[in-house]
């Protein structure tokens, strides 16, 4: 399960999400627009000063497109426990959390931490 999501936000980390700086919609900046959107990314620094990624996926991507063959509910509870997502206040759903995204307003996503690249457990 684990591999499947740290492959698509490998394949797809520049195709599929757009930049949280550079949202697609802001004509100002000409952001190029992506079709097949399943969220945002936003650059972070770790603890040590190195640029990571995090991500915030929309529910409906992460359930339909991710984590596609698996039960989407066992994808989130596997990551709220590992610490490779934020965790949610909602019950049963732990694994989403609203947040105000650019361009979007407030939504209910899967918050990616770049902890979920330092490891390579599946």
């Amino acid at each position: 399960m684990l591999s499947q999501l740290r492959e698509f936000l490998r394949r797809k980390g520049e195709s599929a999400f757009s930049d949280w700086d550079r949202p697609a919609n802001d004509t100002d900046k000409h952001a190029p627009g992506k079709p097949d959107r399943a969220g945002y990314r936003r650059s972070c620094l770790d603890g040590e000063g190195n640029d990571t990624q995090e991500f915030y996926i929309f529910n409906e991507a992460f359930r339909g497109v991710i984590c596609k063959g698996y039960d989407a509910g066992a994808v989130g509870r596997l990551l709220v426990a590992r610490g490779y997502c934020r965790k949610g206040s909602e019950s049963g759903r732990e694994w989403l959390v609203k947040e105000n995204l650019p361009t979007e307003g407030r939504a209910r996503v899967v918050h990616i931490l770049p902890a979920l690249f330092d490891s390579d457990d599946d």
